[in-house]
């Protein structure tokens, strides 16, 4: 590790779904993009689709997060990272070396 670098975040399976969901979900908030909008995108016609997605409840297929990021014009790769930087709590790596 580079001298001076924090420790590199680990995240689960889970938490990354949450983490990329929060982070859509806030940038769409931002554009007040509705989610019949999102519906459209997705090519969908049933609300709770988007809602499970949007959500938490049910994951985002990488496609789903692709396409969205497309409509935004925002690089997947950024909104990663910041849904990344956006996850509380400790790293992973800590709470493996306190068990």
């Amino acid at each position: 590790m580079a001298k001076g670098r924090a420790p590199r975040k680990k995240l689960t399976g889970q938490q990354w779904e949450l983490a990329i969901a929060d982070e859509l979900r806030a940038e769409l908030a931002r554009r007040r993009i509705l989610q019949k909008d999102v519906m459209a995108v997705w090519r969908v016609s049933d609300h709770s689709y988007v809602s499970r997605r949007m959500n938490g409840n049910q994951p985002m297929t990488l496609g789903e997060v692709m396409t969205l990021c497309d409509y935004l014009d925002v690089d997947a790769a950024d909104m990663i990272s910041r849904a990344k930087s956006n996850v509380s709590g400790p790293p992973q790596e800590m709470i493996a070396s306190v068990a």
